[in-house]
């Protein structure tokens, strides 16, 4: 059971009732239910530095996610989740600070207020952690140019990998990193000489600019390849082979057969 204690205005307001010469016990009886209701709504209205204490704490919640979430291809689901249903709530309680009102009726919905913020973030789905940046296809003619590091990778020739190429690899890097972004496009360049299609994907959301960022320090990164079971074993070597001799260096830890929606996916990681 609980008890609220009404405000000293409320108990002013209905003494002045009380006190008044009210022939009518109706009009008695709606000044002091107007006097509870807006007691009762003084209850149960949010204030405003409290909804913005509680979608600042919310934010704060998404970009520590962000942080310590190891996303990749496959399990971003859960993470696109987890931001839409942080930043909604924060969307919801910041809203709350506002006058207004909002209504939302859709076929299997009807919303107002705050659940109707929440209700339109969430499904906006503005939280997308794959975005495709490049994307290049080769062909079976294999008329694409391709720029290769002559020095380090001598030994690459056309007809080495004529019928050797990987049909498709997917390069993923993380989001706000140029550093990062700048590999991802030297591997793609060096590796196109045996895939006949690559695509480079950054991984994250908006607010992973701030995160990957904040952990990431020059050099501080690794990469690690994720192949399709059944690849060719000459395939798999030569992709390693062409990635080294482009100066970077994958640890054969790293690298390990996994079903992705790529024969090959490559990661660049902080």
């Amino acid at each position: 059971m609980y008890t609220y204690k009404i405000s000293e205005k409320g108990l002013k307001d209905i003494g002045e009732v009380l006190r008044n010469d009210i022939k009518s016990e109706e009009n008695m009886s709606d000044q002091l239910s107007s006097i509870i209701s807006n007691e009762w709504s003084n209850i149960y209205t949010i204030r405003p530095k409290f909804s913005f204490s509680i979608g600042l704490l919310l934010l704060i919640a998404v970009f520590l996610f962000d942080y310590f979430a190891e996303i990749e291809a496959g399990n971003q689901e859960n993470y696109e989740f987890m931001v839409g249903l942080f930043c909604s709530l924060a969307a919801a309680a910041f809203s709350a600070m506002f006058t207004g009102s909002l209504n939302l009726d859709i076929k299997w919905l009807q919303a107002s207020g705050t659940l109707a913020v929440f209700v339109l973030v969430f499904l906006s789905a503005p939280f997308q952690s794959e975005n495709k940046i490049a994307s290049i296809n080769v062909g079976t003619d294999f008329t694409t140019s391709i720029t290769v590091p002559v020095l380090k990778a001598s030994f690459i020739s056309r007809n080495n990998f004529q019928d050797n190429r990987i049909n498709n690899i997917r390069i993923y890097y993380p989001k706000g990193v140029d550093d990062l972004k700048n590999i991802a496009f030297e591997i793609k360049e060096s590796i196109t000489v045996i895939s006949n299609s690559t695509d480079i994907y950054s991984l994250g959301s908006v607010f992973s600019v701030l995160s990957n960022n904040a952990k990431y320090k020059t050099d501080n990164h690794n990469i690690s390849i994720k192949y399709r079971p059944g690849l060719d074993v000459n395939k798999q070597n030569n992709l390693l082979r062409t990635i080294e001799s482009s100066g970077y260096s994958v640890e054969r830890k790293n690298v390990k057969p996994e079903y992705t929606n790529a024969d090959v996916t490559i990661y660049i990681k902080i």
